[in-house]
């Protein structure tokens, strides 16, 4: 493995859990302020999407770290092109809405426009790196 795999890791988790980070403080600031929030509203969409972005960005370390060819590695290969996928769309839309808010730190668009790609170079780099039997 080399550094650029291990890089795209760091910066895939690390945006990935700022994510989540942010994400689960402002709904959770919003659910204690509004006097009108649910908490069926604040579980779905407060806390089980911070899970989802933890667990990606646990999937990033992971394979920024792991070594060697396993079945468990390559279904967080799948993963990380799964939140590839997923972020950048998310960032696609978010530049194409151009409200510049939306990349402030407690919104989702630096996160998204970081770890799209960086979640995408680590599974090209992750896929590429296999021996060849």
């Amino acid at each position: 493995m080399n550094d650029t795999t291990r890089w795209a890791g760091y910066v895939a988790g690390g945006s990935a859990s700022g994510l989540a980070i942010a994400h689960l403080t402002v709904y959770t600031v919003g659910f204690f302020t509004q006097a009108d929030a649910t908490w069926p509203q604040y579980l779905i969409g407060g806390v089980i999407v911070s899970a989802v972005a933890a667990g990606l960005a646990v999937a990033a370390f992971v394979l920024a770290r792991a070594d060697g060819r396993h079945r468990p590695r390559r279904l967080l290969v799948a993963v990380a092109w799964f939140a590839c996928v997923l972020f950048t769309m998310q960032a696609a839309l978010l530049v194409a809405a151009a409200d510049p808010r939306l990349f402030a730190p407690d919104r989702p668009g630096t996160y998204s426009l970081l770890a799209g790609p960086a979640f995408g170079l680590l599974a090209w780099n992750r896929r590429a790196a296999r021996p060849k039997r």
